[in-house]
């Protein structure tokens, strides 16, 4: 999606390999096609992929991730609804009033941290793809 520029503003710097967070990147909110020269690594995100909104917070739960460390998370579906009874909360980005990353549509927060989500699956259908 972002080769194909479905997606735009995302630049990987490093995505898989042996680390905690499978992927790195730069994203530029106003979804430019081009880097900037001169990118700090504070300017980076941690990225997680999952296929499902509840597997990231069950690595959340086993604490082999940290809600504070991750920037983004982009998945396939939401399988949590909003009013669950968990201990995280799901909300819309808009009603949040947050600036999102290019596509993302919701925010999982416990406590005072939280990530970005962009839900794959409602990008998609967004664009009148699926």
């Amino acid at each position: 999606m972002v080769g194909r520029k479905l997606l735009r503003g995302y630049f990987p710097f490093r995505v898989g390999g042996k680390t905690v967070y499978d992927g790195l990147f730069y994203i530029d909110k106003s979804q430019g096609d081009t880097i900037p020269q001169n990118i700090k690594s504070h300017n980076l995100k941690f990225v997680e992929f999952k296929y499902c909104v509840s597997g990231l917070i069950r690595d959340l739960d086993d604490e082999k991730k940290f809600l504070q460390e991750i920037d983004l998370l982009v998945c396939w579906e939401n399988d949590i609804k909003d009013d669950a009874a968990i201990e995280y909360s799901i909300h819309s980005l808009s009603r949040e009033n947050i600036e999102p990353y290019p596509g993302a549509q919701k925010r999982i927060k416990r406590g005072i941290n939280s990530c970005q989500v962009l839900i794959l699956k409602d990008f998609l259908e967004s664009l009148k793809l699926i």
